[in-house]
Order: structure tokens, then sequence, then C-alpha cells
């Protein structure tokens, strides 16, 4: 009689687990990454292929706009260029030219300053379309391992050593062997 092998046995038990679960975008997305494993997928790549018509997300249109803008949202040079145009305009303004254009792009330039700097001018490297849905992603994953945490725990450890997410989303085959796992934190 051959004894069946635990980690297919358990590997059984994740696909149950994910396809009773399949509503839940967590779910979703680790199912997408287990077609794909060892592939590196972007937040946008995840979004689409979750929901190529919208719905996962709601509009994926400023989603694919990132996905391919070859230049970032802002940067240190763009932010300098803005002051330096700010401080032109207000030495023109002081002058006396009060032309309404003056105002206009003035309002426009600290519009776009307050948009790309934090409060003390520090730039906020973020987009706040990206930052949603990879909010939404995150949440979704860390129920569904919640969930596994609760049902059985060596389903859980099995599912989170295998789940990367970070900046790119990955499902890894190799684990590392039990003597090479950091021991569980009795205090968490």
């Amino acid at each position: 009689m051959t004894h069946p092998n635990p980690s297919q046995n358990l590997e059984n038990r994740a696909r149950n687990f994910l396809c009773a679960h399949g509503g839940n975008r967590g779910a979703q997305l680790v199912l997408l990454l287990r077609r794909h494993p060892g592939r590196a997928f972007t937040l946008p790549e995840v979004c689409r292929l979750l929901s190529p018509h919208g719905g996962f997300y709601g509009d994926l249109e400023p989603l694919y706009k990132i996905a391919f803008q070859p230049i970032p949202a802002a940067d240190a040079y763009a932010q300098a260029q803005y002051l330096r145009r700010r401080r032109q305009l207000l030495a023109r303004i002081e002058s006396g030219d009060a032309a309404p254009a003056l105002k206009e792009e003035l309002d426009a330039l600290d519009r776009e300053l307050r948009r790309i700097t934090h409060r003390r001018g520090a730039l906020k490297h973020a987009i706040p379309e990206l930052d949603k849905a990879y909010h939404e992603l995150y949440t979704a994953v860390w129920k569904l391992l919640r969930k596994a945490q609760r049902r059985d725990p060596e389903l859980h450890r099995y599912l989170a050593e295998r789940l990367s997410y970070g900046s790119q989303f990955c499902w890894r085959e190799d684990s590392p062997a039990p003597s090479q796992r950091p021991p569980d934190n009795p205090f968490i």
C-alpha cells in the first residue's frame, strides 16, 4: 500500500480551499498566480487579468495609462521646474503685471505642487489609483490568509510561504525546507 504524498495532500487542500472561496478577490489572485508559478505580475497586470471589463477595481483606464506611462508621476526635476516657474510668476505679479493668465498659471502650478508633494515639500511618489488598487488586493489576500489560518494553520503556512506580494505578485513553487524556516514567533 502506498501512502499519499503529504505535499500533494496539502496541494489538494489548498486547491479545494481556493475554489470554495472563489468569490473572494484574494482567492482569485492566488488562483491566477498558481496558474503561472514563478512569474511576477505587476499591479496593473493583475487588475487587468482579474477583471478585464472593470468591476474588480472599477474603472481600469487610469491603471492602463499608468502601466504604459514612461515617465513617473512626479520627480525632483519636475518639482524644481515648477518652483522656478512659480518664482518667476510671483516676481512678475509683484512687479505690477496683473494679467489674468499669470494668475491662472500660478494657481495651476500651486495645484500641481500640492498634488505631487507633501506639506513639507517632499515628493509623494504615489499614484492614487495604484494605491487604491494595491490596498484592495492586499486586503483581499490578507482576509483570505486569515480565513485559512482559522480553518487550517498548516494550509495557512503553505499559502503564506508560497505567495509573494509587494511591488509585484508571484506564486513560488519552491518553499524553504522546514529546517530553514524561521521559527514561529509565539508572541505574535
